[in-house]
């Protein structure tokens, strides 16, 4: 994904619909597969020339009907909610959030990728009037682990950009 926004900027309506595309993968993997991917990020998802999207490495994802849940924190600096240990559903969300986010202010990402602090404090630090996709809620929902792959879906479906 990295690799196709760095050919051509993508309009707000492109990464509407990338977005809405990794959301299904997702789901199928959670709701068929009961897998947390746990690193949704730019290296971690593949799109080819027909905009067909494959959600790749799942070094650190998590089978649900396992006993013993990961006690680390992992995945891609950015993309995963520190605060949290990534054992539940919503760990894929608020990286599909971070991945909009950071598709929609992709210099910002291009500027701070390769310092994990600073893109850590510029996703933490989201201001309304810098992202077309930004909810007036989302800061404080991406901190609540209520907030559902159907209710990203359905508030993207409705957005209009």
């Amino acid at each position: 994904l990295y690799q196709f926004m760095k050919k051509e900027p993508l309009s707000p309506e492109k990464i509407k619909s990338i977005i809405l595309k990794i959301i299904s993968v997702v789901k199928l993997l959670h709701e068929k597969y009961n897998i947390i991917h746990r690193d949704i990020s730019f290296d971690n998802v593949l799109i080819d020339e027909h905009q067909e999207i494959s959600v790749i490495d799942f070094e650190f994802s998590y089978d649900l009907k396992q006993w013993n849940p990961p006690s680390i924190i992992m995945g891609t600096p950015g993309f995963y909610n520190a605060n949290r240990l990534n054992i539940d559903q919503y760990t894929d969300v608020y990286s599909i959030i971070s991945l909009l986010y950071f598709m929609d202010n992709f210099d910002l990402y291009c500027n701070y990728k390769n310092d994990h602090n600073k893109l850590t404090l510029q996703r933490n630090s989201i201001d309304k009037g810098t992202s077309s996709f930004y909810f007036i809620y989302l800061q404080a929902q991406y901190h609540s682990a209520r907030y559902s792959l159907d209710m990203l879906e359905h508030d993207l479906r409705t957005l209009s950009v």
